[in-house]
């Protein structure tokens, strides 16, 4: 799994999508947490940012759903 699991796998519902340019994102943080992204290691919010930008493109997170999460970095559960 990549550094900023979760993030990585919206490059195919974009594609599936052609890229619209309507098309936005919306990052839940306790979904990309529990994917396994490093929300909790210094810097690591800043690298998840960084690789959404490179996966979607500029422009296209609309929103943050800022959550907490009951359980560890990649334990695939949306608990909060």
């Amino acid at each position: 799994r990549s550094l900023c699991a979760g993030v990585d796998d919206l490059a195919a519902y974009l594609d599936a999508l052609d890229r619209h340019p309507w098309v936005g994102v919306c990052l839940d943080t306790c979904h990309v947490f529990a994917a396994g992204a490093p929300l909790d290691a210094p810097g690591g919010a800043t690298a998840t940012l960084d690789r959404l930008v490179e996966v979607a493109g500029e422009g296209r997170l609309r929103l943050v759903h800022a959550n907490d999460s009951m359980d560890v970095r990649g334990a695939f559960k949306d608990r909060h």
